[in-house]
């Protein structure tokens, strides 16, 4: 038992590693891609230094948020409960 948690601990940590450096990898990758586009918008005459640093700051990617479902349970205020449902739970229906 002891070996399998052992074992499990060491699968969990490598894991974690290889996600950690693919994210660095990653990053890296992004800071190159930016300074090819701050070397192209330069050499091409576009946009001042101010321009560039904020393109740098931009969010690389944004998803747009899902709606809510509606699953046509809730009638009225949400924040309202059924009674008989407070009632069972807390043993008032007795």
């Amino acid at each position: 038992m002891r070996e399998q948690k052992l074992a499990a601990e060491l699968r969990n940590a490598k894991r974690e590693r290889d996600s950690y450096l693919a994210r660095v990898d990653k990053a890296h990758a992004i800071d190159a891609m930016e300074e090819r586009k701050a070397k192209k918008a330069a050499a091409e005459g576009k946009g001042s230094g101010e321009e560039v640093q904020a393109a740098k700051r931009k969010v690389m990617r944004s998803f747009k948020q899902r709606g809510r479902a509606d699953d046509g349970e809730v009638a009225g205020d949400p924040t309202e409960m059924d009674l008989s449902v407070l009632a069972n739970v807390f043993g008032g229906g007795k």
